[in-house]
């Protein structure tokens, strides 16, 4: 047999070395021309025509420099023999999205300047930097997470309209300008115009039309209190704003805005000097290289600057060693309204498809989405995304197919062994996100929605910077069942409180309503607002997680939640039956934490359930490691985490240390694992 399997591999590899042999290498440079022959000494000039000319195995090799194109991919490469498109070795090649503002700048008023300019720029660069629409309040580029950067309602404000004494004190008449709404339950964020108002008045109106939360179905009889019209209608006071699209905005050193109607550039630039002075670029292409049922494409090492990829139903693809500057750029917000045109973002969606070792940065919208199948995304570094705070765009999201329907049903049998769910809704498996760095965002960080989904050995922290009631890592519905989320560093998410609670707010890692078979096990979760780890559902399993520092030392909160209570009635949530009560099946075991929870408070009653067992709640677990403030979370000596857990079936606790299991995620004198990225970004980071 081992003969038969060597003789077969030594074929395979043959063969693969004739396909070698064959397959073309086509040289694109910035001094070629499209007519030459494609060799190194005569280059193509444009990246698409080489891949016009390329069959399945062939390799076009981009020499240095910068490329401005929308490069369209129409054909495949095949098994083994894949369409390759990579830098040449050693050479940085920059996919650029930007055209250069030419033509003369006239001065307007002050050190505002202004130029013709084609119609709908929504994006302005001085060379790699880039500037701000204009906007109230202003805001520079170093200040996009700031919060005292947006403007905050008063008592009054309400679905439709917001009070603010800040606006009168503008002295701009804001009817036709765009308003930026993190508002309500402020875990979502919509754009609208502005309807009615006048300088001076501190109230202004827009169309009370915001989609989700906001909208109330009369035949839902049933919700819980906090989710009433009447009791939002007195949560509308402390909600976050801005406004843009008007010129009376421009004021500050870097704002720019476009009269849309003439295309007119009016920019106050850095010093307020001339613009002739320095090199205006605007945002002109949102993709670089797109593709659509295309199969066995790879891209690998290249960079681009404003601008992106797209595949759309491709499978088999690679996406390794490119660094995004920039990617993406949405001046208004994608909305849960298929009327409503989709933002552009970075997207790869189909099966069986690899997204390694390649960096995204600065992307007002969502970061990376991978949908489909047994996708994987590796070792990749994430930051700076998501500015408005909207839940719909996290650094990361695993997400599901879109055909997600409206006749889901699930029975749960007990005991659980026993248990049955039917997975009419779940359309996306396997999708896997490791040893990734992901942080500072506005939201959540990574969002996960299909079944069987693995998130491992990430660092992710510093997120939800422009929300409330937020998780760094969020999965959530009965479809993203049986998902894995396993030794990761989760830490870094303090906000507001949440809607209807006071105080400090803030989550770890959640899975959120009507969960089902979620599996924690081995994170490291610290320096969160309000709860380290919760799970909402049944079935779930929470195993030998380290949670610390959740609250304050005057004030802890809640290092795990185990919600008991009834499944609540929520709009969203409808189409799938509603359990009486939450978690009677699921395990919390071997966790070093110091509250462990059952309702919204540190002082609720414990789950009384044989399921939940051997978990440290004496003190906050911080005291109780090596060297936390340096990432060495391994139970100090003489610790009592130390052998105080259970044997696990299921090859949770394999490979012990001691007599027993050690509590939390490391093992006293085991191995100290690291999660995250392993490389640094180096593509022309922003000052």
């Amino acid at each position: 047999m081992i003969a038969v399997f060597r003789t077969k591999a030594f074929a395979i590899i043959f063969l693969a070395s004739l396909t070698a042999l064959h397959a073309a290498e086509i040289y694109v440079a910035p001094t070629g021309n499209d007519a030459n022959s494609g060799t190194d000494q005569k280059p193509l000039l444009t990246i698409q025509a080489a891949v016009n000319q390329m069959v399945a195995g062939d390799v076009c090799l981009i020499r240095a420099g910068t490329y401005r194109e929308a490069v369209k991919i129409q054909k495949s490469g095949s098994l083994g023999r894949p369409l390759r498109l990579q830098a040449a070795p050693g050479e940085k090649v920059v996919l650029d999205g930007t055209e250069t503002v030419t033509g003369k700048w006239e001065k307007c008023k002050s050190d505002i300047y202004k130029i013709k300019a084609p119609k709908g720029v929504q994006q302005l660069f001085v060379g790699d930097q880039m500037m701000t629409e204009a906007r109230w309040p202003n805001m520079r580029f170093d200040q996009r997470f700031e919060r005292n950067c947006w403007a905050k309602t008063e008592l009054g404000s309400t679905h439709g309209k917001l009070v603010s004494r800040e606006i009168a004190d503008s002295g701009i008449d804001w009817t036709g300008a765009m308003a930026c709404l993190n508002v309500a339950h402020q875990w979502w964020t919509w754009n609208r115009p502005i309807l009615r108002h006048k300088a001076g008045s501190d109230t202004l109106e827009y169309d009370a039309d915001l989609v989700g939360l906001c909208d109330f179905d009369p035949k839902i009889t049933n919700r819980p209190a906090w989710q009433t019209p009447e009791w939002l209608a007195k949560k509308w006071g402390d909600d976050y704003f801005y406004l843009f699209g008007k010129l009376e905005a421009l004021d500050i050193e870097t704002e720019w805005f476009q009269d849309q109607t003439n295309g007119m550039l009016y920019f106050y630039a850095p010093g307020g000097v001339d613009p002739s002075t320095l090199e205006v670029r605007y945002k002109a292409r949102d993709y670089a290289l797109y593709a659509t049922n295309q199969n066995y494409i790879e891209i690998k090492s290249v960079n681009f600057f404003a601008t992106t990829l797209r595949l759309d139903d491709c499978n088999h693809c690679a996406v390794e060693n490119c660094e995004l500057l920039y990617p993406t750029w949405s001046r208004t917000i994608t909305e849960y309204d298929q009327a409503r045109r989709e933002s552009v973002i970075t997207k790869v969606t189909g099966d069986n498809n690899t997204v390694r070792r390649c960096s995204l940065a600065y992307a007002n919208n969502l970061g990376l989405m991978v949908m489909g199948n047994s996708n994987l995304v590796d070792n990749c570094i994430i930051h700076d995304v998501n500015w408005s705070g909207t839940l719909i765009y996290p650094a990361l999201q695993l997400s599901a197919s879109p055909h997600l329907g409206v006749n889901w049903f699930d029975t749960i049998q007990y005991p659980p062994t026993e248990r049955t769910i039917a997975n009419s809704e779940v359309t996306s498996y396997g999708n896997i996100a490791s040893h990734n760095t992901l942080y500072s965002a506005g939201s959540a960080l990574l969002v996960y929605q299909a079944a069987d989904s693995v998130v491992t050995f990430n660092h992710i922290y510093d997120g939800g910077k422009a929300c409330k009631d937020v998780s760094l890592i969020y999965g959530c519905w009965p479809f993203s069942h049986d998902s894995v989320v396993s030794y990761n560093w989760v830490h870094g998410c303090v906000t507001d409180g949440w809607s209807g609670v006071p105080g400090t707010g803030g989550i770890g890692i959640r899975a959120d309503d009507q969960s089902r078979h979620n599996i924690f096990h081995h994170n490291v979760v610290w320096d969160c607002g309000e709860i380290g780890i919760t799970m909402k559902g049944e079935d779930n399993l929470c195993y030998n997680n380290t949670v610390f520092g959740i609250g304050t030392a005057a004030k802890p909160q809640m290092d795990i939640l185990l919600e008991t209570n009834a499944e609540p009635v929520k709009i969203w949530a409808v189409r799938w039956p509603q359990l009486l009560m939450q978690n009677q099946w699921s395990e919390i075991v071997n966790n070093a934490g110091c509250n462990l929870t059952s309702n919204h408070s540190p002082n609720a009653q414990r789950p009384n359930s044989a399921y939940v067992h051997n978990n440290f709640r004496n003190q906050d677990v911080r005291s109780l490691l090596k060297d936390p403030e340096h990432f060495d979370f391994r139970p100090a000596d003489g610790s009592p985490l130390i052998d105080a857990g259970v044997a696990l079936s299921g090859g949770y606790t394999d490979g012990f240390k001691g007599r027993a299991p050690d509590l939390g995620a490391y093992e006293s004198g085991g191995e100290n694992w690291k999660p995250g990225a392993d490389w640094q970004e180096s593509f022309m980071i922003p000052k």
